[in-house]
């Protein structure tokens, strides 16, 4: 059992893997239409109120995310993988005074299972995460931004063969990244940018004693570069679309796992609507395309509140 489990869990890691190795492209994208929106409204509360303005660093809102997650291998790959995972992400912008600098901290909880198989028996796999981030997101002027941040996570990943013997993972890992936003033009109620970030993941896998391996580690480093379009609906609805070209270089494979496809796009979709001058609910789905190896779909729903 020791050598299935060293062998295979490097491969049942590898969703995982691709996910944190595209950590840096949607923690930028995400955060960024956060600190947008607060920006936004903090603008628009300001204005109305002036004498209410806030003075120096303030908690400008809070936010409840839900996603779900769906990792599909492609059919011709042998003994192909499949998972799907919920996960949580709570968490608040603080602004400061002048409202051209949000950081965003936040926790994530994260499960997921997976099955598969390879040439001697059946797998199954249970896992789960939890994790700790924060992003920075400074308006150089409304319409040219830098992001950075990072995120840690630790979790394990229990991996039942034939649906009896089980071996566990313990799991560490990191993510960073970097990045520019920009709105290049606007024309009626359309506004089109351009965004590129660069991103590193690490992540190391502490296997079973009496693996074959004791211990295995993944790391890659990601360029996304992006096509933004935003229509404003009306003043409390936004619709837009992102086209990503993702190129990941500096990689290095956890011991079984399949290798990376280096080269490959996403399609996102996203909506926001103001329910009122407080609240706010948004949403996105993201697709995986010009993937050889995999197929990826990620759908999230989210609440914030304004102060």
């Amino acid at each position: 059992m020791g050598m299935f489990a060293s062998g295979t869990s490097g491969k049942f890691l590898a969703a995982g893997v691709v996910a944190s190795a595209l950590l840096g492209t949607a923690m930028c994208m995400t955060t960024s239409a956060i600190a947008q929106e607060t920006a936004s409204e903090n603008s628009q509360q300001t204005g109305m109120q002036d004498d209410d303005a806030h003075d120096g660093i303030h908690l400008s809102a809070v936010f409840t995310e839900l996603s779900y997650s769906k990792y599909n291998e492609n059919d011709d790959i042998p003994n192909r993988d499949k998972s799907n995972g919920m996960a949580i992400k709570v968490g608040g912008v603080v602004s400061n005074g002048s409202n051209d600098t949000f950081v965003t901290p936040y926790l994530t909880f994260a499960k997921s299972d997976s099955d598969g198989s390879n040439q001697f028996s059946d797998i199954e796999t249970d896992s789960s995460m939890v994790g700790a981030g924060v992003s920075v997101t400074h308006f150089v002027t409304p319409s040219f931004r830098v992001l950075g941040g990072g995120q840690l996570g630790t979790g394990s990943q229990d991996v039942v063969f034939n649906g009896a013997d089980t071996s566990e993972t313990d799991i560490d890992s990191y993510a960073a990244y970097g990045g520019v936003d920009v709105d290049l033009y606007a024309y009626e109620n359309f506004l089109f940018g351009v965004s590129d970030q660069i991103g590193v993941s690490h992540t190391d896998a502490n296997f079973q004693p009496g693996n074959s391996i004791g211990k295995g580690a993944s790391r890659a480093w990601s360029n996304g570069f992006s096509l933004n379009g935003n229509w404003f609906v009306t003043n409390k609805t936004i619709l837009g679309a992102r086209l990503t070209y993702i190129r990941l270089f500096g990689v290095e494979s956890m011991p079984g796992e399949d290798p990376l496809d280096r080269n490959y796009g996403q399609v996102s979709i996203n909506a926001r609507h103001m329910i009122n001058d407080s609240v706010s609910i948004y949403g996105s789905v993201d697709h995986v395309v010009f993937n050889d190896l995999y197929d990826s779909t990620r759908t999230m729903v989210g609440l914030m509140t304004f102060f």
